[in-house]
């Protein structure tokens, strides 16, 4: 009889509305995507990378050389350098102690003798290979910034050396002619200057 009653109550009563967006209901919150792997979330406590220009890989003639081997050839230069001037030094030292001679003038004219020589073959890797001795054992090269071949000697000579040599004079002027090479195309002041660049061989 109830069961009856409440069938008769409920006749003709509408279903209650689906909830929709319009009546406040909140959406279902999809799940963000998780970083790909190698991303700084991987190791919260790393210390953020330091911003600088992306680095250019390849170009006409070949591949980049990197700041490193940059670096590490001019250091070997600097120690050819040594090589020559600190073996002539002490043969110098010796000389004059045993002939008793003025050690200022024998010293200065020995180690320009020497450093002239030096500078004889380093200028003659540069002519003909684009390279010093230490970009050499380096494996690489300057070469034209267009074409990738090696420029012609005034401007590997003139431009790239003797000219910024000069230029080194200005206070500032080395620290800024190497923070160039940080740019996105890793060169130097003074390869702008010659038109040349330092690339992988």
């Amino acid at each position: 009889m109830m069961r009856g009653n409440y069938r008769e109550a409920t006749d003709g009563l509408e279903p209650a509305p689906t909830p929709s967006l319009g009546m406040g209901v909140i959406p279902a919150i999809q799940p963000l995507p998780l970083p790909a792997s190698g991303t700084a979330l991987d190791n919260p406590y790393a210390s953020p990378e330091a911003v600088s220009a992306p680095r250019q890989t390849t170009t006409a003639g070949g591949v980049i050389a990197t700041r490193s081997a940059r670096l590490a050839a001019v250091m070997i230069d600097y120690v050819c350098v040594l090589l020559v001037t600190v073996p002539v030094l002490s043969s110098a030292i010796l000389v004059a102690a045993s002939e008793q001679k003025a050690f200022s003038e024998l010293a200065v004219t020995a180690t320009l003798a020497g450093l002239f020589v030096l500078g004889i073959v380093q200028a003659s890797y540069l002519v003909r290979q684009g390279q010093t001795i230490g970009k050499k054992l380096l494996k690489i090269r300057i070469v034209d910034h267009v074409d990738g071949e090696i420029p012609h000697w005034s401007r590997v000579l003139g431009m790239r050396y003797l000219l910024n040599t000069v230029l080194r004079q200005i206070p500032l002027y080395a620290f800024v002619d190497v923070l160039f090479i940080f740019g996105g195309e890793q060169r130097c002041v003074h390869d702008y200057l010659a038109g040349t660049k330092v690339i992988e061989i």
